[in-house]
């Protein structure tokens, strides 16, 4: 979020229409990949285990 306002000098709860915690990296990262957000925070690289998963 420091970012967004950093690189546009917008305020992150403007530029964003709405934000979503989903909980863990793997559900943040299926929500990308099916396109139900338009972007994806996460403390880890969490596409490895999306793969792996029987969800995809």
């Amino acid at each position: 979020m420091a970012r967004v306002r950093k690189e546009t000098g917008m305020d992150p709860k403007v530029f964003f229409a709405r934000t979503v915690y989903l909980s863990d990296d793997a559900r943040a990262v299926l929500a990308l990949y099916r396109g139900e957000v338009d972007a994806a925070v996460m403390a880890v690289d969490a596409r490895d285990q999306v793969r792996a998963s029987p969800q995809t």
